[in-house]
């Protein structure tokens, strides 16, 4: 309902209606016997459907309206609406405030979420829940890191120089000129560690190990097939065996500068230990009796990636 006058806020209407017999200048009951009430500068007068100035009456009592002038007629009908504004009591308000005596709630449920701070504080000693700290946009809390989100350790090596290695069928362990990778990466965790050609592992789990090698045919004629090996040691194998073995084939296009292939070896390994599961990284020739080389720079063209899943 549309109303013109002071913002009622939180409060009621109430409506009077008097029938004038003649000659009055004051109500105080309606014409069903009702008495008049209202808060004071919160009610409108109307006679005969035109609502009067504040100047055309008195309403300082709450009770009656006086002062009506001139004097109502007969049938002249007056409608009183009084407004009653109200607070609401025994709250606390949004902004805050204070309890001035003990509240008592239930027991949290299954299916209620009443809780307690005896509750809550029990929950943040829980050892079963981890405290990943405050989430907000755009940002990780300070004690959420990368370990919360499933990845604990990423690391990526380089063969830094080209490698010439042994003739054909020869197994060509990559054993120096080995650095991690410092274009546009970082690692994430502590990082592997390595030893002639020997890496070892910075934490127990389960990795993903990658090798990318990029051969190059030195053989004058004819075509050449280099094998990229990933080979293991663990506690339950105390030689080094196979994990993954990938092959590419090396066309001869008549000058074997330009005669480069690769090939990408992956392998799950479990590390139980790090003192006893190992990795080391090799390369075999076929094909001629030429020495095998591997390139190897400042990017990756020959490389290794380490990604820890999960635990062990």
């Amino acid at each position: 309902m549309s109303y013109i006058g002071n913002n009622l806020q939180s409060g009621r209407s109430e409506v009077f209606h008097f029938t004038a017999s003649g000659g009055e200048s004051a109500i105080t009951t309606s014409s069903d016997g009702r008495s008049l009430l209202y808060t004071v500068g919160w009610c409108a007068v109307y006679l005969n459907g035109v609502r009067l100035h504040e100047s055309d009456f008195t309403a300082t009592t709450g009770n009656s309206i006086t002062g009506l002038s001139p004097a109502l007629s007969a049938d002249d009908v007056v409608i009183v609406e009084a407004m009653h504004t109200f607070s609401v009591s025994d709250s606390v308000p949004a902004t805050g405030g204070t309890f001035s005596g003990a509240v008592t709630v239930p027991t949290p449920t299954a299916t209620g979420h009443a809780t307690t701070k005896a509750y809550t504080d029990a929950l943040k000693t829980n050892s079963s829940i981890t405290t990943l700290g405050t989430v907000t946009a755009g940002t990780l809390g300070p004690n959420v890191t990368a370990s919360h989100l499933g990845i604990s350790e990423v690391d990526m090596w380089l063969l830094t120089a080209t490698f010439t290695g042994s003739a054909s069928s020869a197994t060509n362990l990559l054993s120096a000129n080995l650095a991690r990778s410092t274009v546009d990466f970082e690692k994430i965790g502590t990082g592997m560690t390595v030893s002639s050609g020997i890496f070892t592992f910075p934490s127990t789990g389960k990795w993903l190990i990658q090798y990318n090698l990029t051969g190059q045919s030195y053989h004058v004629a004819g075509e050449r097939n280099q094998q990229a090996l990933i080979e293991g040691i663990s506690a339950s194998n105390s030689t080094y065996h196979t994990l993954a073995i990938s092959s590419n084939n090396i066309a001869y296009l008549g000058s074997n500068a330009n005669n480069h292939s690769t090939c990408t070896a992956n392998c799950f390994f479990d590390v139980t230990s790090t003192s006893s599961c190992k990795v080391r990284f090799s390369a075999l020739n076929h094909g001629g009796t030429d020495n095998a080389k591997i390139l190897g720079g400042a990017y990756a063209t020959t490389c290794f990636i380490f990604q820890k899943l999960g635990a062990t």
